[in-house]
């Protein structure tokens, strides 16, 4: 008899735990940003900014580069753009609002080059860091498949050299 409890224990916990992975599994699947800012009034109401974290995405590094190492000063290019010249860039800001983004498969860890931050005085709104594998992005820290709406996002406000890296990066990794 204990033999048969036994098993019936084991398959009990075994269908238990196959539950709580799919119940994750879904939960984690469910989880794609879906953004709806109402630029217009963070710009002008809110002070709106965005904050860019740029390194190049040719350099080779020893170990993957984590939001917090761009954010404690490991970068090349620090770019911070005020409100008054978001508005200029509306309808791109807006084109966020309108993007689908897909969750990844498989998850991977941040190896970031750009991060890039929008935020009031208040609070951060939106996050987006580059890359993980497959040039995957993450949004807040959800990974996505690349979109390239983020990079459009960010292209007008770098200096034009790295705008270039980034162009060429981006053609050689297709």
């Amino acid at each position: 008899m204990k033999l048969h409890y036994g098993r019936i224990l084991k398959l009990s916990l075994l269908s238990f735990l196959m539950f709580i992975f799919l119940l994750n599994t879904q939960a984690a699947a469910a989880q794609t940003p879906k953004l709806s800012m109402d630029f217009n009034k963070l710009i002008y109401e809110q002070n709106l900014s965005l904050t860019i974290y740029y390194v190049s995405p040719f350099k080779l590094t020893r170990a993957p580069i984590k939001t917090k190492d761009l954010e404690n000063g490991w970068f090349e290019y620090k770019i911070i753009v005020q409100n008054y010249r978001l508005e200029n860039y509306m309808n791109l800001l807006n084109s966020l609002n309108k993007a689908k983004f897909t969750p990844v498969k498989k998850k991977s860890y941040e190896n970031l080059r750009i991060y890039y931050v929008f935020e009031t005085k208040k609070k951060k709104l939106l996050s987006v860091g580059m890359w993980g594998n497959d040039n995957s992005m993450f949004i807040n820290g959800y990974e996505v498949v690349e979109n390239k709406t983020l990079y459009d996002i960010v292209m007008p406000f770098l200096p034009k050299d790295a705008a270039n890296e980034l162009q060429k990066y981006l053609r050689e990794s297709k």
